[in-house]
């Protein structure tokens, strides 16, 4: 471990250095810059060795752009939302879809795949119309689609209000949602609260340290009228808060070694010192766009970013990889709308990205 925080430090020290000459000399230019359905398109490969960085793999059209895309941890399977009210498991090279989860309050909704791909959990995103709150996060099998647990509601529920966010550890042992501006989180396999996390500020992201000993939270800045966003950071054995710091969190990724979070914050990316929340560096500002999605790759040598105009319909949509050792970034351009979630592959190779046009595409990334 201390090797791999060491390795940590030193791609972030080269990138802080290699910021400064680029600033200096290069100003204005960004760092960070079978049986297929009908609505899966597949790209045909020009080379039989690995594709080069940038090429687009495959398309899968008619999905829900507002619903994150998840990578199993098998690496040959992607999660992402349908379009009536579902969540599909599909193959991530010929867009075969092998299983779907069906529910009515699905649409719209959070959800977060287990470490060992075998379950999902969603978070309610639905307005009730009864006196009976719908469960606020529910648990499915990802091969069959089955309901497997309810989580235990709290007991202060709103049947009107969203769980905004969630996220399963990665030891498999817990889950974490937002509520009311309150992380809760339980024991995944009881559906038991063992935390109330309670920020008294307003919060929407949820994410978990790659050892499950750290949640990082903060609030998204789409359509946001708060004035003093803040990101929070919590002991998750104790529920003890660690400390708070200005910024938005639109989007939050942990890197591998637990040392580092990004954060997507308005127009740029901020990497923070996971132990003390302080700013390690800010990668150079998207000019004109926000940034709504991050994601550390799993070796911890890549950090994307992604986004573009979200409130109107414009060609801007965007997908930056940035090589944190030389600073060295790869554009992806095969999006043409905002870029809203996106996920690596298990082996760092691939990402999959969701654009508000209901396109995913899975594309080589190194």
């Amino acid at each position: 471990m201390n090797k791999t925080i060491n390795n940590s430090k030193n791609i972030l020290s080269s990138q802080l250095s290699r910021r400064s000459v680029i600033i200096a000399g290069l100003a204005g230019i960004a760092l960070a810059t079978t049986g297929l359905s009908e609505n899966v398109s597949r790209v045909a490969a020009t080379q039989i060795a690995q594709p080069p960085a940038g090429k687009t793999l495959l398309v899968r059209s008619d999905i829900h752009p507002s619903v994150p895309v998840t990578w199993l941890s098998n690496g040959h399977q992607i999660a992402s939302g349908g379009k009536t009210s579902s969540i599909d498991i599909w193959d991530a090279t010929t867009g075969a879809r092998s299983s779907s989860i069906n529910y009515s309050s699905i649409n719209n909704s959070p959800f977060a795949v287990s470490p060992d791909g075998k379950h999902l959990v969603t978070a309610n995103n639905s307005t009730a119309s009864g006196t009976t709150p719908p469960p606020i996060a529910t648990v499915w099998n990802t091969a069959t689609g089955q309901r497997v647990l309810n989580f235990k509601n709290p007991p202060v529920v709103n049947p009107l209000a969203a769980a905004l966010d969630i996220a399963w550890s990665p030891d498999g042992k817990y889950v974490a949602a937002v509520y009311l501006n309150v992380v809760y989180v339980w024991e995944a396999s009881t559906g038991k609260i063992l935390h109330t996390l309670n920020p008294n500020g307003n919060i929407s992201r949820v994410a978990w340290s790659h050892t499950s000993r750290y949640i990082v939270a903060g609030h998204d800045a789409l359509g946001s009228g708060i004035i003093n966003p803040q990101i929070y950071t919590w002991n998750s054995d104790t529920g003890a808060l660690l400390y708070k710091k200005n910024g938005w969190a639109t989007a939050i990724s942990i890197s591998p070694d637990d040392h580092f979070f990004a954060h997507a914050d308005n127009n740029t990316v901020k990497i923070r010192s996971l132990q003390s929340g302080a700013i390690h560096t800010t990668l150079p500002a998207v000019v004109n766009n926000q940034v709504v999605a991050v994601g550390w790759s799993p070796d911890g040598t890549r950090l994307a970013y992604s986004g573009g105009s979200t409130q109107s319909v414009m060609f801007d949509g965007y997908v930056n990889v940035s090589v944190l050792a030389t600073g060295k970034t790869l554009h992806y351009t095969g999006q043409k709308m905002a870029v809203m979630h996106l996920s690596w592959s298990p082996d760092s190779t691939r990402i999959a990205s969701v654009s508000l046009d209901q396109v995913v595409n899975v594309w080589q990334a190194r």
